[in-house]
């Protein structure tokens, strides 16, 4: 479990209601997310366009959790691209986030964006994440909420509430030999 005030961040083991703090923050917490085995966290913070990850582990001789530095894992800046005669304006201030239950599909929304940008992530030897595609809304509406279903078999299905009161529903269907097929 975590809370976010302006300038701390706090992560609470569940079991035994320690925390850890981070006090050197310049601003809140706008997002975050745990991966599928609960060890590493990703935040992103309101005033920049970056995705960070913090690795946790048990410490069995302690008896208590321990977290790694805040490391930069994704630069969300707003890249501007052009094709077939459109300019998209993607990236930006990140809105909020999901992780997918076994970690491989991360889902990211931008303030003001109709996109969601999906990555292919991974856990080991160190984390990664590689961007896979975007989900593009209606104009003129934007995603509000993203859940990732829990027990999707073929892959990852992301459910998108849009601000236009629409819900979407997008399998993500994982192969083997590619990154992610979107339908």
């Amino acid at each position: 479990m975590l809370a976010s005030t302006k300038g701390k961040l706090h992560i609470y083991d569940c079991d035994s209601w320690r925390s850890e703090t981070w006090s050197e923050l310049h601003h809140h917490v706008q997002a975050a997310c745990w991966s599928g085995d609960g060890s590493v966290f990703l935040f992103a913070m309101s005033d920049q366009p970056t995705i960070y990850s913090i690795h946790v582990s048990l410490d069995s001789q302690l008896d208590q959790y321990v977290y790694s530095e805040a490391q930069p894992l994704i630069d969300t800046a707003e890249v501007e691209l052009q094709a077939d005669g459109d300019c998209w304006h993607l990236g930006g201030l990140i809105q909020s986030m999901c992780w997918d239950p076994r970690s491989q599909r991360l889902a990211v929304s931008f303030m003001e964006k109709r996109d969601i940008a999906l990555f292919c992530t991974r856990l080991e030897p160190i984390v990664m994440a590689t961007p896979v595609g975007f989900i593009r809304g209606e104009a003129g509406c934007t995603p509000l909420l993203m859940s990732f279903h829990g027990k999707f078999r073929d892959g990852a299905l992301l459910a998108v509430a849009w601000s236009n009161n629409k819900l979407s529903y997008v399998p993500l269907i994982f192969n083997d030999r590619a990154p992610a097929v979107v339908h």
